[in-house]
């Protein structure tokens, strides 16, 4: 996004969150505060918080979703639910909030799941949402998955794909074969008629010197007694 006119004292007010001296509720409620002021920039303000979050050091991530929770409240208390605007847009990127919220000391794992299980009862996500995001082991009594899971090795690969080609192979085997009923069915070519065009013609071509001889007698009769002979 480019730069707008609260951006400097957004961007101070977050900074200030990224300190040696722990989560502190004061400079909590003074980036909360400096973000309602631009509410009408949410989308920007929304921006700028994941942002840092994101790339923040481990150990002040949860500063940030204490901020992310302080937000929506401020927000939902100011505008109503209906009309709150940052708990939707925090929500179209949750998957990546939450993983970085994996990453943090496992001292501080257990505040990031009562935040998210506080967003559930407060009807702010639903569980469905939640668990969509990759968060249901934010909701579980175990501890959260840190994401790091190894690649798979080579053994493993190689003995997926020969359980793959021994699948395929099995099922060749149990196919039926195929039989004439599975060829489709051929066209049959429309009977001939019985007599062809030229056979049918023959009759009327014989007729036709009779035809003609008959129009020429007609042309010599007087009008009234052509009538009684065949005209064509």
């Amino acid at each position: 996004m480019s730069s707008w006119k609260g951006e400097e004292e957004l961007k101070g007010a977050l900074s200030s969150l990224a300190t040696a001296k722990g989560v502190s509720a004061n400079r909590i409620k003074g980036a909360t505060v400096a973000c309602m002021k631009w509410s009408k920039e949410y989308k920007r303000v929304v921006h700028a918080v994941e942002n840092v979050m994101w790339k923040a050091d481990v150990e002040h991530r949860l500063a940030y979703m204490y901020l992310i929770d302080a937000l929506i409240r401020a927000s939902q208390t100011k505008f109503g639910d209906d009309k709150d605007h940052f708990a939707k847009r925090f929500g179209l990127h949750m998957h990546h909030t939450l993983s970085a919220c994996r990453k943090v000391p496992d001292d501080h794992k257990s505040n990031v799941k009562k935040v998210v299980v506080e967003w559930k009862k407060r009807g702010v996500y639903t569980a469905q949402e939640i668990e969509e995001a990759g968060g249901a082991d934010f909701l579980g009594d175990g501890p959260l998955d840190s994401g790091d899971r190894p690649p798979p090795s080579k053994e493993k690969i190689s003995s997926l794909l020969d359980s793959l080609q021994k699948l395929k192979q099995q099922h060749q085997q149990d196919a039926p074969p195929a039989t004439d009923r599975d060829q489709p069915p051929r066209k049959e070519s429309p009977p001939r008629h019985q007599y062809d065009i030229m056979s049918a013609s023959a009759p009327i071509q014989r007729l036709l010197p009779v035809l003609v001889s008959l129009r020429s007698c007609t042309q010599s009769i007087p009008g009234r007694h052509a009538d009684a002979f065949i005209t064509f």
